[in-house]
């Protein structure tokens, strides 16, 4: 997939459920594109 932006309330649930790699398969990529604003 190409072109999309997580926000905030997806990353959290899947960070509080230690599943940010499902989230790398389901959209098939290496690295998630997480805005730095939501990094911090």
């Amino acid at each position: 997939m190409k072109g999309f932006l997580l926000d905030t309330d997806v990353l959290s649930i899947f960070a509080k459920a230690g599943a940010l790699s499902l989230l790398c398969t389901f959209f098939r990529c290496q690295r998630l594109p997480i805005p730095s604003d939501v990094f911090k």
